[in-house]
């Protein structure tokens, strides 16, 4: 992880410190929903890394899970913008994080609306990365399995530059 720009918050999540995590979130003044890089929130490293604790401790904070963010794609240096902790979080397959993500009332649907991955969802990434238990969680919670991207080689494209969707960490 890149320090620059982050917080101890971002670091925090990133790395998986439940018990650090939930020092700086009671200190006070902790910004539990301050934007790095891209706009990138503590939410999302936590979700990318798989650390569903931690991510329980931020939506109990109140952070905000229906925030956007604009991340680099790894490989080609493209941008995707208006990504969702949950893109992240279906991108990388664990069905726990995923769960936590959805049950506080992140958008199931939600499309990344420029660049190479616009109108790609959560579930087109799962589907993609053959997730299965993700997969079924998002269709438990309504996803449109009818939606279509807006790219024609999404499955070429994603297979040869995304092994994680976020590479400004």
């Amino acid at each position: 992880m890149q320090v620059s720009g982050w917080a101890a918050l971002h670091i925090s999540a990133w790395n998986g410190y439940v018990d650090l995590t939930q020092l700086l979130l009671e200190c006070g003044n902790c910004d539990v929903d301050l934007p790095g890089p891209g706009s990138v929130t503590p939410v999302f490293l936590a979700a990318q890394q798989r650390h569903c604790d931690v991510i329980e401790l931020l939506v109990s904070a109140g952070c905000d899970v229906t925030r956007r963010a604009s991340l680099r794609v790894r490989g080609g240096g493209h941008v995707a913008s208006d990504v969702t902790a949950l893109h992240v979080a279906a991108q990388a397959g664990h069905a726990g994080t995923v769960g936590r993500l959805l049950a506080a009332g992140a958008p199931v649907d939600a499309t990344m609306t420029a660049g190479h991955l616009a109108s790609v969802t959560p579930l087109h990434l799962a589907v993609e990365a053959g997730h299965l238990d993700v997969i079924s969680l998002l269709i438990d919670a309504g996803c449109d399995v009818n939606g279509r991207t807006t790219i024609s080689p999404l499955v070429s494209f994603i297979h040869s530059n995304c092994s994680s969707i976020c590479s400004t960490v």
